[in-house]
C-alpha cells in the first residue's frame, strides 16, 4: 500500500515570519533592528506582538507589507514566500489618517480607489459595512464630526473593505482615552468573531493583547528577537469579565514581568530609536 504525502500547504501557517533580520547601514555605523524574528499565525488566528518602545515592531510590519526588505529571512503566506508589495495584507497604522476634506464614505473607499476601483463601485462595497462598524447614518459626515472611537472604526472599515486575507493592526487604539479604548477592544472582539480575519496586532497594552488574542509574542529590546510566546487558553467569545479569571491574571503577570525587563534593557541602550 502506498502512503500519500502530507499536504504541506494545509499545514502551513497563514502568515509566517521565518528568521527575519533587519540591519540599517550607513557610513558611520551599523544599526541592527531585528534579529532572527520568527512569528506565525494560522488562518483565523488573532496574534498580538508586544515589546519595548523602539524595538522595531513597526519596522517588522513594513517588512511584511514590502515597504522594507529584510536583511535576512523570509515572509511567507500559505507557505509561499511573499513577493510584491503587500497584496495579501491590509495595514492599519497607529493614526487613523482620515482625510479631513473627504466624507467618511469616501475615506473608507480610498484603498479600493487606489487599487483601481471606481468610486461608485467602491462605495457600493463599503456601504453594507457601515451598520456593522457602528457608522450607519454618518456616511456623509466629515472626520472632524466623529468621535475618536468612530474615527478608528472608520479607519478599520477602510482597512477590511479591501478584502485582504491578513490584517496588520499597528496600535490602532493607542491614541484613545481609557474608556473608549476598552469599548473599542470589546467591539473589536465582536467583529472579529463575525468575520474571523487573520490578524497580527502590535500593542503596548498587555490586557488588550490577552483579551483579543489566541497567542502573544514578546519581543526583546533592540535588536529585537522573540523572548517569549504564550498561548491564551481562554474560551471564545470573551467578555471583559474574562480579565478576572486566574489564567488571565497569570498571563498578565508573566507578560508584564518580561516586558518590564526588556524595557529596562532598552532604556540602557544608546543607539537612536528606530520603529
Amino acid at each position: 500500500m502506498t502512503m500519500s504525502q502530507p499536504d504541506l500547504d494545509a499545514a502551513a501557517p497563514k502568515v509566517e515570519l521565518r528568521a527575519v533580520s533587519k540591519r540599517f547601514d550607513s557610513k558611520k555605523h551599523q544599526l541592527s533592528v531585528l534579529d532572527q524574528i520568527s512569528i506565525e499565525a494560522a488562518a483565523e488566528e488573532f496574534v498580538s506582538i508586544i515589546g519595548p518602545s523602539g524595538c522595531g515592531k513597526s519596522t517588522m510590519f513594513n517588512i511584511i507589507t514590502g515597504l522594507e526588505q529584510p536583511s535576512a529571512g523570509d515572509v511567507l503566506v500559505d507557505g509561499s514566500p511573499v513577493t510584491g508589495h503587500g497584496e495579501h495584507f491590509a495595514y492599519m497604522p497607529q493614526k487613523d489618517l482620515l482625510f479631513p476634506w473627504r466624507r467618511v464614505i469616501d475615506n473608507t473607499t480610498l484603498g479600493l480607489e487606489v487599487q483601481g476601483t471606481n468610486r461608485r463601485d467602491a462605495r457600493r462595497r463599503a456601504a453594507p459595512l457601515f451598520e456593522t462598524f457602528g457608522l450607519e447614518g454618518f456616511e456623509r459626515h466629515y472626520p472632524w464630526q466623529l468621535s475618536g472611537g468612530m474615527r478608528q472604526r472608520a479607519a478599520l472599515l477602510r482597512t477590511v473593505v479591501q478584502d485582504r486575507s491578513i490584517l496588520l493592526l499597528d496600535e490602532p487604539f493607542g491614541a484613545l482615552d481609557s474608556l473608549t479604548r476598552t469599548e473599542m477592544q470589546e467591539w473589536m472582539m465582536g467583529v472579529w468573531e463575525q468575520f474571523r480575519w487573520t490578524v497580527l496586532l502590535i500593542t503596548h497594552d498587555i490586557r488588550e493583547a490577552i483579551f483579543l488574542s489566541d497567542r502573544v509574542y514578546v519581543l526583546t529590546a533592540r535588536p529585537a528577537s522573540v523572548r517569549l510566546v504564550v498561548d491564551v487558553e481562554l474560551e471564545r467569545p470573551r467578555s471583559l469579565n474574562v480579565a478576572r479569571e486566574q489564567h488571565f491574571l497569570d498571563l498578565e503577570s508573566r507578560l508584564m514581568e518580561a516586558l518590564r525587563e526588556e524595557s529596562r534593557r532598552s532604556q540602557l541602550g544608546e543607539l537612536p530609536t528606530v520603529e
